[in-house]
């Protein structure tokens, strides 16, 4: 039916953080895609819950993943980037904060709002022609190639 995912700071007490929809049972072995808006800095261990129709719930793996933020710099990646672009905030957004994107002219193309708290955004730039352009979180900017 769905998966629930499960965020931890120390490996044994999991809350859930998101939930994605399930593609029914099938052979044919299927994506799923989730980004942690708000990881914690250090250790996350992550787990799924596949939660069945009847409500059996089963467990995956636990896995493990270090965010180490680097104060003061913003990262960007894949770069360059077909559509959708992942950014890791330098700081966590205080919910006033906007990511910019800008082309070599130096005209604003993309404003995005960045949620309080959030540490990582991904945004879609599927629809900005190929190029060289500026992502611009407050004071720090970086160089981006669009495919």
């Amino acid at each position: 039916d769905h998966f629930d995912i499960e965020r931890s700071a120390d490996g044994r007490v999991f809350n859930k953080i998101g939930r994605v929809a399930g593609n029914g049972t099938t052979s044919i072995p299927q994506d799923y895609r989730f980004t942690d808006a708000a990881p914690l800095t250090g250790n996350n261990y992550y787990r799924l819950a596949q939660v069945d129709i009847d409500g059996h719930i089963e467990y995956s793996q636990i896995r493990l993943l270090a965010f180490n933020a680097v104060a003061g710099k913003m990262i960007l990646s894949p770069n360059p980037v077909k559509s959708i672009l992942n950014i890791r905030l330098p700081l966590a957004a205080s919910g006033q904060d906007l990511l910019e994107l800008y082309n070599l002219s130096g005209r604003k193309v993309l404003v995005q709002s960045v949620p309080a708290g959030v540490l990582q955004v991904d945004v879609d730039i599927s629809s900005l022609a190929p190029g060289v352009y500026v992502g611009q979180y407050g004071k720090t900017s970086m160089k981006l190639v669009k495919e």
